[in-house]
């Protein structure tokens, strides 16, 4: 499952990921989202809230070309439209694989 998330305000004061999301990353600093990778329903039994947006691999692309993700991946080193479609691509493939996401 692909999904868009806030960190979360621990009562002590500091910010934290969910520990429903499983792999993160692709910060979004126009609206303070992280794009991340949790178990579906059929594969976890705890709830993860409704209001979380959940993405199909092409919307995912389509946030992080879209919106306020940095294209920088080392220094001096900036990905166009393309590479940053296969980044992506990548990045949730290789993600799913290693959180164990069957479907």
């Amino acid at each position: 499952m692909i999904l868009e998330y806030k960190l979360h305000l621990h009562p002590d004061g500091y910010t934290y990921h969910p520990p429903f999301v499983k792999a993160f990353g692709f910060y979004n600093s126009e609206d303070k989202t992280y794009l991340g990778i949790a178990f579906p329903e059929n594969q976890r039994e705890y709830y993860i809230p409704d209001t979380i947006l959940e993405f199909t691999v092409d919307e995912a692309v389509t946030r992080c070309l879209k919106s306020g993700v940095t294209r920088e991946v080392g220094p001096g080193q900036n990905l166009n439209d393309s590479e940053m479609d296969q980044f992506v691509r990548d990045w949730i493939s290789q993600r799913l694989t290693e959180v164990g996401v069957t479907s």
